[in-house]
């Protein structure tokens, strides 16, 4: 149990790392930002329902 929290905290965070750097560059447009703020979602949903219902 611990080491797949610990696992979903890692990927998560470097998830929200790597969106991060997509959503403050400025060569980017609005429509593939909201485009990467859906997968984002999806992602982050996607994991938390695997630690949900491993745990």
């Amino acid at each position: 149990m611990e080491p797949l929290l610990i696992l979903a905290l890692l990927v998560f965070a470097f998830l929200t790392y790597r969106y991060s750097k997509i959503f403050v560059r400025k060569d980017i447009s609005a429509a593939n930002k909201r485009l990467a703020i859906v997968f984002y979602l999806i992602a982050v949903s996607g994991l938390g329902a695997v630690v949900y219902f491993n745990v």
